[in-house]
């Protein structure tokens, strides 16, 4: 599963719906463009009813945009599933993830990121966990990615559960576990916590970190762009030395325009010298997580 170049740019609703924002789909293929990610992570979350054909602006639709994405990028989309038995239970879970692997895009969909995995492992246990992971494979999916170390939406640690081998990408959270000082830059330390265990109980897979949405995002945004970048820039180098790869935060919207919580925006944070933050993402990007 590809993964060293990882960047999030979300734009559609659980629905499949255009998020209004301040930039066009024109606007965001430009970004993929210029960025080239191996993996657009998390694209979209799980569509109940998606409709490919639904217009979106400058005269795509949501299928023909997913497919332009992925053409000007290089890269693959991997959807988003929420496996939290409370929001689907693992037999829907089966049922979403045949809907997205018969989604006629070009590429066809190969890597499937599941959400809140260690809440499924701690409602319906170790043995349901490793049977929906081998359905998933043996549903014709190339890869699966795990969140499954880091933080709740309180901030507080939650332990990561075995994937059994089968996950090809495991996912943890950047920021230490239980700091609560978020404009504090020790608490974005590396998460040697999560790294080091997920490492040992996935030996195979492949290490993602990540800034989680919404809390850590939110606590993110506390450090103003300058300390945004410093922290960025701390990460960039430290990824091929500690061995993991970084997604990288481009833009991820919520359906409400007046509901803040988790909305993120790398083009809006203006550091004190004029780049904007996505400036700064993009030379990080290109100059330290290489394309392969």
């Amino acid at each position: 599963m590809p993964g060293n170049r990882v960047a999030r740019i979300r734009f559609l609703d659980g629905q499949g719906r255009w998020v209004p924002m301040n930039h066009s789909p024109k606007d965001l293929l430009a970004w993929a463009a210029e960025l080239q990610p191996d993996l657009l992570q998390r694209t979209f979350s799980m569509f109940p009813a998606v409709t490919l054909d639904r217009p979106i602006p400058d005269g795509f639709t949501v299928g023909s945009f997913l497919d332009e994405l992925a053409r000007v990028s290089g890269g693959y989309h991997t959807p988003r599933i929420d496996v939290n038995p409370e929001v689907l239970p693992p037999p829907n879970v089966l049922e979403m993830s045949r809907r997205l692997l018969d989604m006629p895009l070009t590429p066809k969909l190969r890597f499937v990121s599941l959400d809140n995995y260690p809440s499924l492992v701690r409602q319906a246990g170790e043995g349901t966990a490793r049977q929906l992971l081998e359905n998933l494979l043996g549903q014709g999916w190339e890869g699966i990615e795990v969140l499954i170390c880091g933080s709740d939406r309180r901030g507080v640690y939650v332990p990561s559960p075995p994937t059994f081998g089968l996950a090809s990408n495991v996912l943890f959270d950047i920021a230490c576990p239980n700091f609560t000082a978020c404009a504090d830059p020790r608490g974005w330390d590396n998460n040697t916590i999560c790294r080091d265990r997920m490492r040992a109980q996935n030996p195979g897979a492949r290490l993602l970190a990540n800034i989680d949405f919404p809390g850590q995002i939110d606590c993110f945004k506390q450090l103003g762009p300058d300390g945004m970048a410093a922290i960025l820039s701390k990460i960039a180098p430290e990824q091929a030395a500690q061995g993991y790869s970084f997604v990288w935060p481009i833009v991820q919207l919520n359906p409400a325009p007046n509901n803040v919580v988790g909305q993120w925006d790398s083009t809006q944070y203006v550091l004190k010298d004029g780049r904007t933050l996505y400036q700064v993402i993009r030379d990080l990007m290109l100059r330290f997580s290489p394309k392969g």
